[in-house]
């Protein structure tokens, strides 16, 4: 790292010397879009974490802001040192782009909030930071990185905007000479970075509730109470060898020595007893549907520090429109390193321009120093354990469409599970209650999140259990273990996840049961409603005793009022994917034309419209029988021309005519949230 220095490079370009005295416009919220309710933006997956990747502690560092400020002198130096002194090429400081933007300071919500800073201060970054770090040599104005909203991901927070970031361009689209005047290990480094996060950005609504958050972090130095899944008298998960990524060789910044987590932040082991507690500061919210959790500032941290452990980021931006924070994540001793609170447009020496040039310079430095030791000693030093994973949160991409199909065809196409004798379903049908563990990439559950089974088991052993009343605490014979494990997709209502449940020992002549399920699991308000919603239609379609729907083993609710889980039975391997490969095109025999056609009939006759017809929501298993999957867009008492036109979708798609698609758009944000039993 260069020596710091003890004066400013002079002559300074005009345009580079008006990017660090950029102090943006004071902003103001649309009148036309008053400020909601702020609710906490704590998903499931924020309290999942594995131990040794959560957060342990908070250090204040009122000069952090200044120290990265500094990074522009520093670097700059560093480039005159080797002879070179790079272009910066010109983007907000252009006198027509400044004049553009600058009476725009109305934002409406994080998104715009977002995109109002991506036009300012991150048009302005970008370029420096890829011209000064990534290709030096090169001589012209041109950047190989930029800031944007990419989609897909976990759904939307109504809090928080969290998928903008700076990522580096696609290394195919790079300029061949670019390319050319990098040596072989910069190149290496970019394609290994491109389009992943290079840190990580969360963005709230410009009110007084994302300010008092901002100010309410100063306690967690002294007080880091997060919101964790706690069971006590539940064993705790098994222990794996899974370790912290390594930080970048080469620190841009020194930090003060983070040493252990002091004594008086370490959680207690859970204690085992005989009855089983679920521990939550809400118990009975998700339930009798009690307001959500209020925001604070203990939210917001632990939210954006289980973002950056999933993209394994550094630097985190905590960003409220006029204010915001900046924090440096230090894996090796899991603490998180928090400035003061900046005020965006007044701050001075330094100004809110060479704070965010010096933080995009340390950004791309630190994740093209930590390339290296990756590349090196991959995988161990990967962060997710020596044990290579199969699945991560967010589904990685294929290398052919050919491994796609063996993927899913390994996960979906088995034998029919022995779950279909009686013993095994009157055991699935009486158990209230479901811990949950998660077991996916880097969240590993510590201890489990309590559920209570609000939708009972649906089978032909007759309807189940659901809980009814508040209890203190249920019996060991009240529970059974549920393990997410892969997520194999992320669709418009919820999360995806193979799963299993495991029922211990009905009797001493017995052995364990192992469920192998899928679990669609819901963490905003939205597709809550939208899971509620769909488990009434399945509940709707059993008692018709319509065939070709997926058994139905629960739906659950946690005691602290973050998620929906609909419990299924596997159906299958789409059609389209059974033979030709991400072709929407299907091919079927005369039996299984039948069959899909009689499905639908009695669908209809029940009085339903599925209103989502597509071959990925037709699946057949091993023993040749079909399902109709996928019924949150789905309307009880539909006409009978849209249920018409919906037999003339399914034939053209079992015929190979067409690919199919929504009849009609629906949604749940009127649906009653009354009890489900």
């Amino acid at each position: 790292m260069p020596k710091r220095l003890d004066h400013t490079p002079s002559d300074l370009p005009d345009d580079l010397q008006a990017l660090l005295d950029y102090q943006p416009p004071q902003l103001i919220r649309s009148s036309d879009h008053p400020s909601g309710i702020a609710y906490s933006p704590l998903d499931f997956y924020d309290l999942h974490l594995h131990e040794n990747l959560r957060l342990k502690r908070v250090v204040l560092l009122p000069d952090l802001a200044t120290n990265i400020a500094s990074r522009v002198d520093e670097v700059r130096s560093d480039l005159e040192t080797q002879g070179l002194i790079p272009p910066y090429p010109m983007a907000l400081v252009d006198p027509e782009i400044r004049e553009e933007l600058g009476g725009y300071n109305t934002v409406v919500d994080p998104d715009s909030l977002a995109s109002f800073y991506a036009q300012t201060t991150g048009r302005s970054c970008v370029p420096l930071a890829s011209v000064w770090v990534v290709h030096p040599q090169w001589k012209y104005a041109s950047t190989v990185i930029d800031f944007a909203q990419r989609g897909g991901g976990l759904p939307d927070h109504d809090f928080l905007s969290d998928k903008w970031s700076l990522r580096v361009d696609p290394f195919k689209n790079i300029p061949t000479a670019i390319r050319d005047a990098m040596n072989s290990g910069r190149s290496l480094s970019l394609q290994t970075l491109e389009n992943k996060p290079l840190a990580t950005w969360v963005f709230m609504p410009l009110c007084s509730d994302a300010e008092s958050a901002l100010e309410g972090m100063d306690a967690l130095v002294t007080d880091l109470s997060l919101l964790n899944p706690v069971t006590t008298g539940h064993p705790q998960s098994r222990v794996k060898l899974k370790k912290p990524p390594r930080d970048s060789p080469r620190p841009v910044f020194n930090l003060p020595e983070a040493g252990g987590v002091p004594e008086g932040h370490r959680p207690p082991p859970a204690r085992r007893r005989t009855a089983v507690y679920p521990q939550g500061p809400n118990l009975k919210a998700p339930l009798q549907r009690s307001p959500r959790r209020l925001v604070s500032g203990s939210d917001i941290i632990q939210h954006a520090w289980t973002h950056a452990v999933r993209h394994d980021t550094t630097f985190i931006v905590i960003h409220a429109g006029n204010f915001e924070r900046v924090a440096i994540r230090h894996r090796a001793s899991q603490s998180l390193y928090l400035s003061n609170v900046i005020d965006i447009s007044n701050c001075e020496k330094p100004a809110y321009g060479r704070i965010h040039a010096g933080l995009y310079l340390a950004i791309v430095q630190d994740a093209l120093d930590r390339t290296q030791p990756a590349r090196n000693q991959a995988p161990a030093s990967s962060g997710l354990g020596k044990r290579k994973r199969k699945g991560t949160m967010i589904p990685a991409a294929r290398k052919s469409p050919r491994q796609e199909i063996n993927l899913i065809k390994s996960r979906m196409i088995t034998p029919r599970a022995s779950v279909q004798d009686g013993v095994t379903w009157r055991a699935l049908n009486t158990r209230i209650l479901a811990l949950i563990y998660v077991d996916d990439g880097v969240f590993d559950s510590p201890t489990p999140t309590s559920c209570a089974r609000v939708g009972p088991s649906l089978s032909k052993y007759g309807i189940g259990e659901s809980y009814a009343q508040p209890e203190e605490k249920f019996a060991q014979s009240e529970a059974m273990r549920i393990v997410l494990g892969p997520c194999f997709a992320i669709g418009g209502t919820g999360v995806l996840h193979y799963a299993t449940i495991h029922l211990d020992a009905l009797t001493r002549a017995q052995k364990p049961v192992h469920v192998e399920v899928i679990v669609k699991l819901a963490i905003t308000p939205r597709n809550r409603r939208h899971v509620r919603h769909e488990y009434r239609v399945y509940k709707h379609l059993w008692e018709h005793g319509v065939r070709g729907i997926l058994p139905v083993y629960g739906l659950f609710e946690d005691f602290q009022g973050v998620a929906t889980l609909l419990v299924l039975g596997k159906g299958g391997i789409p059609l389209h994917r059974r033979e030709h490969g991400l072709s929407n095109k299907v091919s079927v025999t005369p039996k299984e034309r039948d069959m899909f056609m009689s499905i639908l009939h009695e669908i209809h006759k029940a009085g339903v419209g599925h209103g989502d017809i597509h071959p990925g929501n037709l699946l057949v298993d091993a023993t040749g029988q079909g399902y109709v999957i996928d019924f949150e867009h789905s309307r009880i008492d539909w006409n009978l021309e849209a249920r018409d036109i919906e037999v003339e979708t399914l034939s053209d798609i079992l015929d190979g005519k067409g690919s199919g698609d929504s009849i009609a758009p629906f949604t749940c944000s009127s649906v009653s949230t009354s009890d489900l039993n």
